[in-house]
């Protein structure tokens, strides 16, 4: 029976050709930590298949996160699976970014919040596990999607209302909350023309439903400016993460939709990455 030190360096010698010494590191520490697998005792048959397993999936280019069913978001350990986005480091400056703001402005005030495309629920569980006054609401047009959220946020024992809503169909817009103090949303931003600068991890596995908007790549922002402009309370914000490659166009429909001031702001890597959005009148 082979042991843990073995079992690393076999696949230490799969992976590293692949992928580069450090991140075949990181995966065989993430793969071990997730599933559960390891140590100083000799590997049992079943953990040897499931590992070995894991392995042959992540050289087919599958995310590692679909591997293990888990994802990191800033304090919270979440489920994620086929069929919904990944959480992204600067979606965690983004929740950072509001949690800040709440925490700052309005620490002791009960807020309405509405999380757009709500994915794996991360944005607005990080929201209310750390401002518990806020009640928020998280919409996605995805069954899959709401149902990981919504199971997210039992194991984690965070009461969110979730519905499924289209933000691009206003005949869904009613059953929204009537007013708002704080919108969120990491929609859906790519261009067609950005694939060739995308990892084939992503393209391959990761819904294109919540990557990339067809046609106008600025149709989700319209929408959310002008739901916003309509039930936004005056003092109220937008914050939304952004492609870099539209920062100033996505700042003009927010301008044009009656906003100010319009921030934009760049992520940790310095690329024009999010943008918030004053709601006075």
């Amino acid at each position: 029976m082979m042991n843990w030190t073995e079992i690393k360096k076999q696949s230490l010698a799969l992976l590293v050709d692949r992928f580069g010494e450090r991140e075949a590191v990181a995966m065989i520490r993430v793969l071990s930590e997730d599933l559960l697998i390891g140590g100083a005792l000799p590997m049992q048959e079943q953990d040897l298949q499931q590992w070995f397993q894991a392995l042959d999936r992540l050289l087919l280019d599958e995310p590692i996160a679909y591997i293990t069913g888990i994802s990191y978001f800033l304090h919270l350990k979440l489920q994620v699976g086929p069929g919904v986005l990944i959480p992204r480091p600067e979606s965690e400056e983004l929740a950072s970014l509001v949690i800040d703001y709440i925490r700052e402005h309005k620490p002791h005030t009960k807020l309405d919040v509405l999380d757009i495309g709500t994915g794996s629920g991360c944005l607005a569980l990080a929201i209310k596990s750390k401002c518990p006054q806020a009640e928020v609401t998280a919409i996605d047009l995805s069954t899959t999607a709401l149902h990981t959220a919504q199971d997210n946020a039992q194991r984690l024992e965070l009461t969110i209302t979730f519905q499924q809503v289209d933000i691009l169909s206003k005949d869904t817009w009613s059953n929204l909350p009537a007013r708002l103090d704080i919108i969120i949303s990491n929609p859906p931003y790519i261009q067609n023309n950005e694939r060739d600068l995308m990892s084939p991890t992503t393209l391959k596995y990761e819904p294109e439903i919540a990557l990339f908007a067809e046609g106008d790549p600025l149709k989700f922002y319209k929408a959310i400016a002008q739901l916003g402009s309509q039930r936004l309370n005056a003092g109220g914000f937008v914050f939304v993460e952004i492609n870099e490659f539209l920062s100033q166009k996505t700042v003009s429909v927010f301008l044009d939709a009656g906003f100010h001031p319009v921030t934009l702001m760049k992520d940790i890597n310095g690329r024009d990455r999010m943008i918030s959005a004053a709601w006075i009148l």
